[in-house]
C-alpha cells in the first residue's frame, strides 16, 4: 500500500499537488499488473489543494477503468471497492466450473478452448484479487 503520508517523504515527486508514488509502466499499485495510467487519491474532483493526503499511484488499465467513478478517498477504501467491482465484472469467469483433464478432452476443440480460456481468466482474476486484498491490508 502506498504511504498515505507520501508528501513527508524525501524523493517523492510532486506534480500538480499530488505526490507521485511509482512510475507508469511499473506495477499497478493495486493488482501488480503493468500500469498504464494514474489513479488520484483522493480523486481530483474531490480533493481540495489543501489536502495533505493527495497522491497518485500507477494503475493498470483494468483497475483504472473500474476505479473511474469511485469516490473513496483513501487507498484502502479504493482497493476494497476495486475488489468488489472486479468480482462483479468477472463473476462468470470466477464461477466457471473446473473440469478435469479427462472432461476437457471429451469436449470439441472450440468448446474446450473456450472453457480453458474462461478457467484461466478466472484463475488470473482470483490471483489479482488476492494481491488487491493484501495491498489494502498492508500497514
Amino acid at each position: 500500500m502506498p504511504d498515505q503520508n507520501a508528501h513527508n517523504h524525501p524523493g517523492v515527486a510532486h506534480k500538480g499537488g499530488y505526490a507521485k508514488i511509482g512510475e507508469l509502466g511499473g506495477p499497478c499499485a493495486y493488482c501488480g499488473c503493468i500500469s498504464g495510467e494514474w489513479d488520484y487519491i483522493p480523486p481530483r474532483r474531490r480533493a481540495p489543494l489543501s489536502d495533505a493526503r493527495r497522491m497518485k499511484v500507477p494503475v493498470c488499465l483494468d483497475c483504472g477503468n473500474a476505479l473511474q467513478h469511485v469516490a473513496a478517498d483513501t487507498f484502502d477504501a479504493r482497493a476494497i471497492e476495486l475488489a468488489h467491482r472486479l468480482r462483479h465484472r468477472y463473476r462468470s469467469a470466477l464461477s466457471a466450473c473446473r473440469l478435469s483433464e479427462d472432461e476437457l478432452a471429451e469436449l470439441g476443440d472450440n468448446l474446450r478452448n473456450r472453457v480453458q480460456a474462461t478457467i484461466e481468466l478466472g484463475t488470473a482474476i482470483e490471483q489479482r484479487l488476492i494481491v488487491i486484498q493484501n495491498a489494502a491490508r498492508a500497514p
